[in-house]
């Protein structure tokens, strides 16, 4: 294969029909809190390259292969690669290149870039073998090592249009490699912020609850605001930061005022197809403007794509929980969540998810057992509207028997079934300030077999601004 003509005369029409394909568009990779895999879309447009049938009674058998190589058409290149293996004195660098496409298109990234690097070991000066080492690399999230080959392409004055290419794709690094910031605020206006019931009675016992202990009202806003930075430190393997905050404020009722900041840092192994982090973590927990909780744990996430419709993720944690002023709740928790989502259409995914978690706190009564099942669906409708909807079913299982307030103690273990419906509408094209506001809906239920504290029903409408840098 004489790959400097080739270069000049066929990869300029296949380049421009299949790289830009695979740069992302302008928007962050959020990444998920719990093991709910996240959906990011692609608006870049997708071409495809017009097939090559081969005929290689009449056409050239090296010219057919080539172009097969450059089209990347698997079935061709399997097609003839037999036949021109059988011939006298075969290329050597037109079999490995063709082993290399096949590779790539099964899905074996990591074979491609090997055979990529053995031909740029033996041929430095092959820069189109650069480009495609260049671009794989890309598509398996090494960033800095896409970045220095991509470089080097560019060191070595290729035609203009892959200089152009490769600017492209080096800006895609670029953003990629960016912090990512998202923040987000609602007004709140609660009649239950307190989750209790309108039963004065305190169970079976003679005694009648205070109003404290009654339901009450506040008017509010939440908010959020979460920082992520991965830096690429060699092939797939990252540093992660990370920075999570969230917040209730009511300005009419100060004791309910809640804040949670989690802080991360910890290492990443990510690729075209797996993510798998292992994030050490402090967590600090302040309510009614007082310390409440401080946690050490870590977090472990997997998440793989089976296939280009299917992915699985699996979440494990694990803290140890300080309380300021009540020791009786002091203990470690464990969480393992599980999800798997599908992408029936490129406009509507699926998913259900499973979690357990343990909180072993010092006082049996404080301590519990949950299990919870889940399923959604996110959808793009007609006219720019999406709408997201999820379902929990959940049981709390208490381990010790109930005491109320930690003083008067009951004759039952405290256990609760609990359901979850949450609704998300917005529209695409309604923006404000680059904001786009989202209509939600969300209902909790919990029944107790200690009906007169614990059972409620809470439904509440809120607009939703987030905005993502």
């Amino acid at each position: 294969m004489k790959f400097n003509q080739l270069f000049m005369a066929l990869l300029g029409i296949v380049a421009y029909q299949t790289s830009f394909a695979q740069i992302p568009p302008n928007t962050p990779e959020p990444m998920p809190k719990i093991a709910l895999p996240v959906i990011t879309t692609d608006d870049t447009p997708m071409t495809t390259t017009p097939q090559t049938h081969a005929t290689p009674e009449t056409d050239d058998l090296q010219q057919t292969l080539d172009r097969a190589i450059l089209d990347k058409d698997e079935q061709i290149i399997a097609q003839l690669l037999p036949l021109y293996q059988s011939q006298p004195n075969p290329d050597p660098i037109t079999l490995q290149y063709a082993k290399a496409v096949i590779f790539e298109k099964q899905g074996n990234l990591k074979g491609a870039i090997a055979i990529y690097r053995k031909i740029l070991a033996d041929n430095p000066e092959l820069t189109p073998i650069r480009f495609e080492l260049a671009k794989v690399l890309f598509d398996d999230k090494q960033n800095a090592n896409a970045k220095a080959q991509f470089e080097k392409v560019k060191s070595d004055n290729p035609p203009a249009f892959v200089q152009e290419l490769s600017d492209l794709f080096l800006t895609a690094l670029r953003k990629r490699g960016k912090s990512t910031l998202n923040f987000s605020l609602n007004y709140l206006n609660d009649n239950n912020v307190n989750n209790a019931t309108h039963d004065k009675n305190i169970a079976d016992t003679p005694f009648v609850k205070s109003d404290s202990m009654l339901p009450q009202s506040a008017h509010g806003i939440s908010y959020g605001l979460t920082a992520q930075k991965d830096v690429n430190v060699t092939g797939n393997h990252y540093l992660s930061l990370g920075n999570e905050l969230f917040g209730k404020y009511y300005w009419d009722n100060h004791d309910y005022n809640d804040l949670i900041n989690r802080t991360s840092a910890g290492y990443v192994y990510q690729d075209d197809k797996s993510r798998v982090a292992v994030l050490p973590f402090y967590e600090f927990r302040s309510y009614a403007n007082q310390s409440y909780k401080d946690a050490w744990g870590v977090r472990t996430e997997y998440a793989r794509w089976l296939n280009p419709k299917h992915q699985t993720s699996v979440a494990f944690e694990y803290a140890d929980n300080c309380y300021q002023d009540y020791h009786s709740l002091d203990g470690d928790s464990y969480l393992l969540s599980l999800t798997h989502i599908w992408l029936t259409n490129p406009k509507r995914y699926v998913y259900a998810g499973a979690d357990i978690s343990q909180d072993n706190a010092a006082a049996r009564h404080h301590a519990y057992h949950y299990k919870a099942l889940r399923v959604g669906m996110g959808q793009e409708w007609q006219k720019g509207i999406s709408s997201r909807v999820g379902l929990t079913f959940g049981r709390r299982d208490y381990q010790g028997t109930a005491i109320i307030g930690d003083i008067i103690p009951l004759t039952v273990v405290r256990s609760d079934d609990e359901l979850g419906v949450s609704l998300s509408l917005w529209k695409r094209d309604w923006h404000i300030w680059g904001i786009t506001p989202r209509l939600n809906y969300q209902y909790k239920k919990v029944d107790s077999n200690i009906p007169s504290m614990y059972s409620t029903n809470k439904n509440q409408v809120y607009l939703n601004f987030e905005k993502s840098f």
